[in-house]
């Protein structure tokens, strides 16, 4: 790999990154129950599916559980034993990553809201300003994705204002799962601080 210019102004990562060219052995590769041709569902009358691995789809169940740390555990034993350039690439990739980054500040009702990333956050964070022109209104945090876990497993996902700003709806999700939880904040419109209400919505089966 050639030399890469960072985004971070003047900064250049010139540290290259050995090819790999891993092979993993097919019988390294954890087994995996596979259900009889009777287990599937029928989408429509006279059509039936076969689903042979539909006891995965319950990441609850114990089986499951025990299948995913085999598989993290062969992942792990090949970057660590098979991959000599992971730690060049990771080197490169951090320095390619760190620099300061800022969404665009949109405006709702009366407060300014944008996302800035300090350069190596997991999440970036979402700040509120009265006024962005004003050096005299200093902006704050309205929201931290990376404070909402200990482990870092909670994700910000989606959000959206209300039209005067008031009000901010936004999406969790743990574990880097697809079932999200709605939640919802007021905003002062005057100081900008929030305030999280209790209810929030959830997906249930």
């Amino acid at each position: 790999m050639s030399k890469v210019v960072a985004g971070g102004a003047g900064s250049k990562a010139v540290k290259k990154a050995k090819k790999g060219g891993i092979s993993v052995d097919p019988q390294r590769y954890p087994k995996v129950r596979r259900e009889d041709a009777t287990v599937g569902w029928n989408p429509r009358p006279g059509k039936f599916v076969p689903e042979p691995y539909a006891w995965l789809e319950n990441p609850d169940a114990e089986e499951t559980a025990a299948f995913v740390t085999q598989q993290n555990e062969l992942t792990q034993s090949v970057l660590r034993e098979d991959c000599p350039s992971r730690a060049s690439y990771q080197e490169l990739l951090t320095k390619l990553m760190d620099y300061p980054k800022s969404s665009p500040p949109r405006r709702k009702g009366k407060r300014w809201f944008y996302f800035h990333n300090a350069g190596l956050q997991a999440q970036s964070v979402l700040y509120s300003q009265a006024d962005p022109a004003d050096p005299h209104t200093a902006s704050q945090v309205l929201l931290d994705p990376n404070t909402l876990s200990e482990d870092g497993t909670v994700a910000l996902g989606s959000s959206s204002f209300s039209k005067d700003g008031t009000r901010l709806a936004y999406t969790l999700s743990s574990g880097g799962s697809d079932w999200v939880e709605i939640k919802v904040m007021d905003v002062d419109p005057a100081d900008g601080k929030a305030r999280v209400l209790d209810e929030m919505l959830k997906w249930a089966k």
